[in-house]
């Protein structure tokens, strides 16, 4: 199923962010890398994400579906927001996955209930 692909490689998204933010790097945008403030901006984004695929996986259905790509286009938009955070030398990685996984969700169609 491909929800179940999106959703795991969103979730990797997530990890690799937590686990390759420096305390050290202040970004550029007047966003407060050291501060973990960038945590706040994520997380709301990331448990609404996880709550609407859960709520999908529960109840396959067209408008469960489109609520789940919602939420995970919004986590996605909430990490593109604090990328500064992200360690110059993962950045790149970090972008291509985020870009990677646009595509992924743009590539669901929750029209197609034979997919479920």
């Amino acid at each position: 199923m491909k929800t179940s692909k999106t959703t795991s490689l969103l979730l990797s998204l997530g990890t690799l962010f937590l686990l390759g933010c420096s305390s050290d790097d202040n970004g550029t945008s007047g966003l407060d890398c050291n501060g973990l403030i960038w945590i706040d901006r994520v997380a709301d984004e990331a448990d609404a994400f996880v709550a609407a695929s859960i709520a999908f996986s529960q109840n396959p259905s067209a408008i469960t579906c489109n609520a789940a790509n919602a939420a995970a286009r919004d986590y996605l938009d909430a990490l593109e927001e604090v990328r500064e955070c992200v360690p110059g030398s993962e950045r790149a990685q970090f972008q291509r996955l985020l870009d990677e996984n646009m595509d992924a969700i743009d590539d669901i169609d929750c029209s197609d209930t034979s997919n479920f």
